[in-house]
């Protein structure tokens, strides 16, 4: 009876992915996206996002010392699959693609995100992307939200992680997401709404910095800004949609009576949009 019971599930567990494979073929987008899109803690930081700092440890150490071991590559995978964990072929593979950065730089594969932009496939690349100073990678984004992107430490403490390790990793993967060449949303606004955008930036999220600049031949300020959570929903114009940078942009245009307040509604475009921004110096 359990054979038979375990027959009918695999059978049907067969028809699943195979009807979600073909779903996702039918219904995915590819975008180029900012690291820091993918990379942002919305809110917690994600099971994936954690396994992608896990890689970026084992590289910097891999190519700081020549260890080929890739011990938290190794720690996750055991914990998750136990003997059928192949060390060897994995620490091969690695190195292998650590190596081809290395000498090609990233070859535009792509990575996969459910509709949240949360990464459920392609932690390595992501992570020697960071690792080789490579801003974008190419993403297909499903439009059903997907496992393993999950908001959840439980994971890794399931696996053994200490309660000291996590925070001392979490800490750490904060500060590396701050460390990368961009990693804000931007608001951009005139110079006479400033009194009216400023409180309003700073009641909705987190302002790194305030400065005056030209943008389409008009003076103005832009506000780099950090959401708790930027809630990604999909995309719009080729870009990753945050729905609390919309909802923000929405509220300045009515507190300034304006607008041409804009906000970017993700960090790539606002990687994008610096480029037509002259930063001025302050006086």
């Amino acid at each position: 009876m359990n054979l038979r019971h375990s027959l009918l599930y695999r059978f049907l567990r067969s028809i699943y992915i195979r009807t979600q494979s073909l779903y996702d073929k039918l219904t995915c987008s590819q975008i180029t996206v900012h690291i820091g899109d993918i990379l942002v803690p919305q809110g917690e930081i994600s099971e994936n996002q954690m396994l992608v700092y896990f890689r970026i440890l084992d590289a910097q150490r891999f190519l700081s010392v020549g260890a080929n071991d890739f011990p938290l590559q190794n720690r996750t995978s055991y914990a998750c699959y136990g003997a059928a964990h192949r060390e060897d072929l994995g620490n091969r593979h690695f190195e292998e693609l650590i190596l081809s950065y290395q000498k090609n730089g990233y070859q535009d594969s792509v990575i996969t995100s459910d509709r949240y932009l949360r990464i459920l496939d392609g932690t390595h690349r992501t992570g020697m992307n960071v690792v080789f100073g490579i801003p974008f990678i190419r993403c297909r984004l499903l439009r059903r939200a997907g496992r393993g992107g999950e908001y959840t430490y439980q994971h890794y403490r399931d696996l053994g992680f200490s309660e000291e390790e996590l925070e001392q990793y979490c800490g750490e993967y904060r500060k590396m997401f701050l460390s990368l060449p961009h990693h804000s949303f931007i608001c951009i606004f005139p110079e006479m709404a400033e009194s009216a955008a400023a409180g309003c930036l700073r009641a909705a999220c987190s302002v790194e910095r305030i400065y005056p600049a030209i943008y389409q031949h008009r003076a103005c300020k832009v506000a780099e800004l950090q959401f708790a959570d930027p809630q990604y929903q999909g995309s719009k114009n080729g870009y990753p949609y945050s729905r609390a940078a919309t909802a923000l942009e929405a509220q300045l245009r009515s507190a300034a009576a304006d607008p041409s307040i804009l906000v970017t509604k993700s960090i790539t475009e606002a990687s994008k949009l610096l480029q037509q921004i002259e930063r001025k110096e302050c006086q």
